[in-house]
């Protein structure tokens, strides 16, 4: 239980200095917050799950080194700058219209594709068998080709559309578009729930109260609730969808609540015992897979599929799928003291531009600011970004720091805070 405990009290000093000096919950504090509930229900989880109870025999070592993680990865949001920023500066109206045009044609493509897929896999007669051939042989109602991949890449972006639609609400201008982009931004659920997964609408939610609380108060608090009821409308037809898909895959109520529970705490305790095992450190095949098939012979997918041998050999295969936080992740790939140094640097290059947020940040600063939240709390489970696309995604994010500096006098808009 101890081994519990460390971590959960790092990180709840670390809510405490999110919240203190603030004036409301901020995005930043959200962020941490998520972190310490994954912890809390992790206790509750070990309670009730006895395949967890051999935490107790492991030492301290694993406990301690997700709490040096933790704390280290988690400093930057305790103490960001984000409630100075009461001005956001826009780039001209036409090149804002040209873009957001082109993700709403782009995210409703990808939504009919996927929406096609779903209506298969929904009414497949054998929903077991299709599972089955999903993990052994792939998508069944997926072909490969430039449609599918230009698809899911639109739907992986998911959160530029979604910012956009509060950006065009905030301007009060083009009401339609406005509502077209908050749509488009459902692109990402859909691509999930087309490979019968859940934590697309998850995602989402957790991406729709991110940008809520950035942007809230640009808006007009009549155009806040209009919102709010519509975001409630999809988040509970979205969650309808996920506790359908966690039903049929559990079985009864009982455990369908304990893998409910289960998917909010299993990440902590699955890292303490993943942290003792004895494996190969695969080099990226788990994070950043375009580098280490670029560099290495073996693909990602043959580099996985030799850990998950390893694991196998010490009875412990599952953990092969078993999330972790993108600790474990960059655990697999670097080693301890790699993840380590990986978490660290990045820590301070969020630090340092989280610390160029004040009173009038450009729309890039917001959008990174946004896109590092977002790493955090998809963090949580699991390093989602780790196909091509994704990595290509992550740097672009990271890129932008350096691209708001370079285009720096062609944001000529603005939009202020209204209450």
């Amino acid at each position: 239980m101890l081994n519990i405990l460390i971590p959960t009290i790092f990180v709840a000093l670390l809510f405490c200095l999110a919240l203190s000096g603030r004036p409301r919950f901020t995005l930043s504090s959200f962020v941490v917050f998520c972190w310490l509930l994954i912890l809390i229900c992790s206790i509750g989880l070990y309670k009730v799950d006895e395949k967890y109870l051999e935490i107790n025999q492991y030492i301290y070592w694993g406990s301690l080194y997700f709490s040096l993680l933790a704390v280290i990865h988690l400093i930057p949001f305790s103490i960001s700058k984000e409630r100075k920023v009461d001005c956001i500066l826009l780039p001209k109206l036409r090149y804002l219209n040209l873009v957001a045009y082109l993700l709403v044609v782009a995210s409703f493509i990808s939504i009919f594709y996927f929406l096609s897929v779903c209506v298969s896999v929904f009414t497949s007669p054998d929903l077991d068998m299709f599972r089955h051939l999903l993990t052994t042989e792939g998508h069944p109602f997926i072909e490969p080709g430039l449609l599918n991949t230009v698809s899911s890449a639109v739907a992986i972006v998911y959160l530029v559309p979604l910012l956009l639609s509060f950006i065009y609400f905030s301007l009060n201008r083009r009401r339609v578009l406005s509502y077209l982009l908050l749509i488009s931004s459902l692109s990402y659920p859909v691509y999930v729930f087309a490979y019968f997964g859940r934590d697309g609408v998850l995602f989402w939610i957790l991406s729709f109260i991110s940008v809520y609380l950035l942007l809230g108060n640009y808006l007009q608090r009549e155009e806040v609730y209009r919102i709010r009821r519509l975001a409630m409308v999809l988040g509970f037809a979205g969650m309808f969808l996920f506790a359908v898909i966690t039903f049929f895959r559990f079985g009864d109520i009982n455990e369908s609540l304990q893998a409910i529970l289960s998917y909010g705490g299993q990440q902590f305790l699955n890292f303490i015992i993943y942290f003792d095992l004895q494996i190969t450190h695969t080099l990226g095949a788990r994070t950043f897979t375009l580098f280490h098939d670029i560099y290495f012979s073996t693909d990602y997918f043959n580099t996985l599929e030799m850990l998950k041998q390893e694991l196998a050999y010490q009875n412990r295969e599952y953990m092969s799928w078993e999330w972790g936080t993108y600790f474990k992740d960059f655990y697999t790939d670097y080693g301890a003291f790699g993840a380590l140094t990986f978490i660290f640097s990045y820590s301070v290059y969020i630090c340092l531009n989280f610390s160029k947020l004040h009173k009038k940040t450009n729309l890039l600063d917001i959008l990174f600011y946004l896109g590092v939240c977002q790493f955090a709390l998809q963090g949580i489970f699991y390093f989602k970004y780790y196909i091509y696309v994704g990595n290509i995604y992550v740097f672009l994010i990271l890129s932008l720091p350096l691209m708001s500096r370079l285009f720096k006098s062609k944001f000529t808009l603005r939009i202020e805070k209204k209450w």
